[in-house]
C-alpha cells in the first residue's frame, strides 16, 4: 500500500446493535451521566438506511446471501441445543 494514503481510502461498516436505544420510558434515568464518546463519533458520522421490518436473522441472512434456511441450525446451537441430523 505504498503511496496509497489512508485518510483517502474508503471503508463501509455495517454496525448492528440490537437495542442500542432504550425505551423513553427507562432512557432518562439509565443513562443519566453517560458518556460514549466512541459511540458519539460513529453516530454522527452514519448514514441512516431505512430497512424494511424484519428480524434480525433474515437481515443478516439478506445482507451476506445467506438462505433464511441454514440460519436455524446456527441458531439452535446459540440457544444450547443440538442441531442433529435433520438441518
Amino acid at each position: 500500500m505504498a503511496g496509497v494514503r489512508l485518510a483517502s481510502m474508503n471503508k463501509h461498516v455495517h454496525l448492528i446493535v440490537p437495542e442500542l436505544f432504550l425505551p423513553r420510558q427507562i432512557a432518562s434515568q439509565v443513562c443519566e451521566g453517560l458518556h460514549l464518546p466512541a459511540l458519539e463519533t460513529i453516530l454522527s458520522r452514519a448514514r441512516l438506511q431505512p430497512l424494511p421490518e424484519t428480524s434480525l436473522e433474515d437481515w443478516l441472512c439478506a445482507a451476506f446471501g445467506v438462505p433464511g434456511q441454514a440460519i436455524a441450525p446456527v441458531t439452535l446451537l446459540a440457544d444450547g441445543l443440538e442441531p442433529g441430523e435433520y438441518y
